[in-house]
Protein backbone atom coordinates (compact mmCIF):
# COMPACT_ATOMS: atom_id res chain seq x y z
CA UNK A 1 0.00 0.00 0.00
CA UNK A 2 1.42 3.52 -0.97
CA UNK A 3 1.96 6.43 1.52
CA UNK A 4 0.82 8.97 -1.05
CA UNK A 5 -0.47 8.47 -4.18
CA UNK A 6 -1.28 11.96 -5.52
CA UNK A 7 1.81 14.54 -6.41
CA UNK A 8 3.22 16.62 -3.91
CA UNK A 9 3.16 20.42 -4.48
CA UNK A 10 6.06 22.88 -3.33
CA UNK A 11 4.56 24.62 0.24
CA UNK A 12 5.14 27.98 -1.35
CA UNK A 13 3.79 30.03 1.69
CA UNK A 14 6.51 28.76 3.05
CA UNK A 15 9.34 30.62 0.29
CA UNK A 16 8.62 34.49 1.14
CA UNK A 17 9.42 33.50 4.94
CA UNK A 18 12.42 31.65 4.30
CA UNK A 19 14.03 33.73 1.86
CA UNK A 20 13.30 37.18 4.73
CA UNK A 21 15.05 35.23 7.24
CA UNK A 22 17.97 33.93 4.36
CA UNK A 23 18.16 37.71 3.46
CA UNK A 24 18.33 38.70 7.32
CA UNK A 25 20.79 36.34 8.06
CA UNK A 26 23.31 37.24 5.46
CA UNK A 27 22.60 41.10 6.30
CA UNK A 28 23.52 40.30 9.84
CA UNK A 29 26.74 38.54 9.12
CA UNK A 30 27.82 41.47 7.07
CA UNK A 31 27.06 44.09 8.94
CA UNK A 32 28.83 42.55 11.90
CA UNK A 33 31.90 41.71 10.10
CA UNK A 34 35.04 43.68 12.15
CA UNK A 35 35.47 47.45 10.77
CA UNK A 36 38.30 47.77 8.48
CA UNK A 37 39.75 50.89 9.62
CA UNK A 38 43.35 51.37 10.92
CA UNK A 39 43.30 51.32 14.57
CA UNK A 40 46.62 52.38 16.57
CA UNK A 41 46.67 50.56 19.75
CA UNK A 42 48.83 53.02 21.52
CA UNK A 43 46.92 55.90 20.19
CA UNK A 44 43.37 54.38 21.40
CA UNK A 45 45.68 53.81 25.11
CA UNK A 46 46.97 57.15 25.47
CA UNK A 47 43.55 58.90 24.81
CA UNK A 48 41.86 56.34 27.23
CA UNK A 49 44.51 57.08 29.82
CA UNK A 50 43.69 60.83 29.53
CA UNK A 51 40.44 60.84 29.84
CA UNK A 52 40.81 58.10 33.33
CA UNK A 53 43.11 61.02 34.25
CA UNK A 54 40.93 63.90 34.17
CA UNK A 55 39.67 65.00 36.97
CA UNK A 56 35.63 64.13 37.53
CA UNK A 57 33.43 67.76 37.76
CA UNK A 58 30.85 68.51 40.55
CA UNK A 59 28.39 69.10 37.73
CA UNK A 60 28.57 65.40 36.04
CA UNK A 61 27.76 63.92 39.56
CA UNK A 62 24.05 63.25 39.57
CA UNK A 63 22.08 63.84 43.09
CA UNK A 64 19.61 61.11 42.87
CA UNK A 65 16.50 62.33 44.77
CA UNK A 66 14.77 60.83 47.47
CA UNK A 67 12.20 57.67 46.60
CA UNK A 68 8.74 59.22 46.83
CA UNK A 69 6.44 56.79 48.74
CA UNK A 70 4.02 54.92 46.45
CA UNK A 71 1.24 53.68 47.14
CA UNK A 72 0.26 49.84 48.14
CA UNK A 73 -2.10 49.71 45.69
CA UNK A 74 -5.07 48.84 48.01
CA UNK A 75 -7.79 51.25 47.51
CA UNK A 76 -9.41 52.36 50.47
CA UNK A 77 -13.40 53.19 50.74
CA UNK A 78 -13.36 56.87 52.73
CA UNK A 79 -16.70 56.73 54.89
CA UNK A 80 -18.90 59.40 53.70
CA UNK A 81 -21.04 61.10 55.72
CA UNK A 82 -24.68 60.14 56.14
CA UNK A 83 -24.20 56.71 54.91
CA UNK A 84 -24.00 55.28 58.10
CA UNK A 85 -20.58 53.64 57.94
CA UNK A 86 -22.45 50.41 55.58
CA UNK A 87 -21.07 49.25 52.73
CA UNK A 88 -23.31 49.54 49.94
CA UNK A 89 -21.12 46.88 47.75
CA UNK A 90 -20.98 49.42 44.91
CA UNK A 91 -24.46 50.56 44.81
CA UNK A 92 -26.27 54.06 46.15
Amino acid sequence: MPAYAGAVEILWWLAVPLAVTSVAAVWAAWAGRPARRDVDEEQDRQRLGAALARPVTTRSRRVLPQPVERSSGVAVRRNVAGDGGRDLGGRR
